[in-house]
């Protein structure tokens, strides 16, 4: 089936309003670049207004593809480049892979501070700066070219925020974005002061941040899934009872399932307004199968990006008692494996989101953050972002399949395109978890197979 469409909604004279988009994807079905759910990183780049300059943060970075994707009266704007790479000599690598400097605008580098060995700046956001307001870009994929090509990514753009400040809250979208360029200190200082001169009113949503560190008292409520837990604490519910849980990444969870999973993090899940106390929610997880990446858009080449290796998987059985396949046939994505993450609490029709969360943070306590010192401090190693859109009467929120529209006192309903087809399918005894450094005798769609971590033609 297609994608919703606004002149033809769920309910007769409801307006659909989408929430974010899925990118572009090259090769694939026609479905999956309905304009409706699906853009293009040139399109982003290529918005509407005066721009002025743009930020980019990321975890990894092809600068002369990236400004290939400016239209070319942009292409010599200022550009900062927020970045988690402490190797000189790869820093170096990167900044010599610039054009020359006739044919671009100035290059700013700025390294995310306080990241130890194991932790990365895996955040994903961009900040347009127009002379009409400022966009805010938020987002699942690296900026390179492979990942806007084949893969499933999510896309959040917020409206054009108006260059007026206005007071605003702590607890506002303003007020987090605030707080977390803070935690990179004087080097976005001054970027952080141009950001809060933007008024921020008109998004109702909040963001979902990770900063490394081990945070206590009021900063642990704040990062990490402590801070989705402060959020969804003043969220009402309804009749939601299952969480779900789709990611490209599985990192060290332990070798128990209450030890992390549903022990702190499905807590924090299960938080909200009418949640029954002590009871929670149901869990489903959603990672490519081996017969998934085998068959996909890239073949073998899409596990690269799917880093989940043998020793997690055989150390964390537990995981395929939750997991279900990657199929997304409704937006034409079955074959485009998925590098978007999202979180959702379903109601009872398990189509209904109560809310829904795009981030950049992948399952894992890094992203995530650990709870220490018997539940006091919060430990996080990476950087990650995200924004959670919540229901409410006046705009419920519908995702890509849905039966009755919930009563809405406005008419009006927010279009939340998650990608994946419900039911979701259950992996069988047969299914494998995919590995990325595991050898693939097998062909794959592009007649190769999987050795060494590289995709390998077969033998004539």
């Amino acid at each position: 089936a297609g994608a919703p469409s606004s002149d033809a909604p769920a309910e007769e004279g409801a307006l659909l309003d989408s929430v974010f988009k899925l990118a572009t994807v090259a090769g694939g079905e026609r479905s999956a670049n309905d304009p409706q759910i699906a853009i293009s990183l040139r399109d982003i780049l290529g918005l509407e207004g005066s721009m002025i300059d743009s930020v980019h943060f990321n975890y990894m970075f092809e600068l002369p593809w990236l400004l290939a994707q400016y239209p070319a009266h942009r292409c010599k704007l200022p550009m900062t480049i927020v970045h988690g790479e402490g190797d000189r000599v790869q820093l170096a690598e990167m900044a010599a892979s610039l054009p020359d400097a006739s044919a671009r605008g100035p290059v700013r580098f700025v390294q995310a501070p306080n990241l130890d060995r194991w932790g990365t700046h895996h955040t994903k956001m961009s900040l347009l700066f127009f002379e009409e307001g400022l966009r805010v870009v938020i987002h699942t994929a690296n900026l390179i070219q492979r990942d806007w090509h084949q893969k499933t990514q999510g896309v959040w753009i917020s409206p054009l925020l108006p260059p007026v400040h206005t007071p605003w809250p702590p607890e506002s979208f303003m007020g987090d974005l605030a707080s977390y360029l803070h935690a990179y200190g004087a080097p976005l200082a001054e970027i952080r002061r141009r950001v809060m001169q933007h008024d921020a009113s008109s998004v109702p949503h909040r963001l979902v941040a990770s900063v490394p560190g081990r945070h206590a008292g009021p900063a642990m409520h704040r990062w990490g899934h402590m801070g989705l837990r402060r959020l969804l604490a003043a969220t009402a519910l309804g009749k939601a009872n299952t969480a779900i849980c789709q990611f490209s990444s599985i990192g060290k969870l332990g070798g128990s399932p209450a030890g992390w999973l549903t022990g702190e993090f499905l807590a924090t899940l299960g938080t909200g307004v009418g949640a029954s106390l002590g009871k929670q929610p149901g869990l489903q997880l959603i990672y490519p199968t081996v017969a998934d990446v085998r068959d996909s858009l890239e073949g073998w080449a899409a596990g690269g990006a799917l880093p989940n290796n043998a020793s997690n998987n055989e150390t964390q059985p537990y995981l395929k008692t939750y997991a279900h396949k990657w199929r997304a046939s409704w937006c034409g994505r079955s074959r485009a494996m998925p590098h978007i993450k999202t979180y959702t609490r379903f109601g009872d029709d398990g189509l209904q989101p109560a809310w829904v969360l795009l981030t950049s943070a992948n399952l894992s306590k890094a992203a995530w953050g650990a709870l220490e010192k018997s539940g006091t401090q919060l430990f996080i190693r990476s950087y990650e972002m995200g924004v959670l859109f919540r229901a409410t009467t006046e705009r419920p929120l519908l995702c890509n399949q849905f039966a009755d529209c919930p009563p809405s006192t406005t008419g009006r309903y927010a279009l939340v395109p998650l990608p994946y087809d419900l039911p979701l399918t259950p992996y069988q005894p047969s299914d494998k978890v995919w590995v990325w450094d595991e050898d693939r005798a097998e062909l794959d769609s592009h007649c190769c197979r999987w050795l060494g971590g590289t995709q390998v033609p077969a033998e004539d």
